[in-house]
């Protein structure tokens, strides 16, 4: 694929690969793929940034995103580069908390496909475990979700919102 094409395929993109995101105003945000989720790097711009720009810097947030494995993705999302991870761990994304007040759960984290045990301080400064579709993920960008289960998911008192 080259770069600044528009993703118009399915699976098309692989692990390591640099997108540019469309927010809902227009700008981009920028974003690799991971394993089963999408790193969105801080920052908006105008356009999509070339990917000597974004190489070395580590996304801000992470995102589960529940068309990943079929390799399933909007049609503007536009192809920026590919770059291979440099080792199987590094394609993952970092340990989220999943603990919530819905269901009363035992603290636990997702990491690697899998629910691990932790202890409550094990969760500080993990971000939630929220899985995303098309729209929903647009929208996370664009800062106009509305998480309709907010006010009953337990977060430590230090994580991101």
């Amino acid at each position: 694929m080259k770069p600044f094409s528009k993703i118009l395929k399915v699976k098309l993109l692989e692990l390591g690969d640099y997108v540019a995101i469309p927010r809902l105003d227009g700008r981009y945000v920028h974003a690799r793929i991971y394993k089963g989720a999408v790193g969105i790097f801080s920052g908006r711009h105008d356009e999509p940034q070339s990917l000597e720009r974004l190489l070395g810097k580590t996304p801000k947030k992470f995102y589960y995103y529940c068309s990943l494995p079929g390799g399933r993705y909007q049609k503007d999302w536009v192809f920026i580069g590919r770059v291979p991870f440099e080792d199987a761990e590094a394609m993952w994304p970092p340990a989220m908390s999943t603990t919530d007040g819905i269901y009363k759960t035992k603290p636990q984290v997702y990491w690697k496909g899998g629910f691990m045990d932790v202890t409550e301080e094990e969760l500080k400064g993990k971000q939630p475990w929220i899985v995303h579709g098309f729209t929903a993920l647009q929208e996370v960008v664009s800062g106009t979700y509305k998480d309709p289960w907010k006010k009953l998911r337990r977060r430590p008192a230090d994580s991101p919102a």
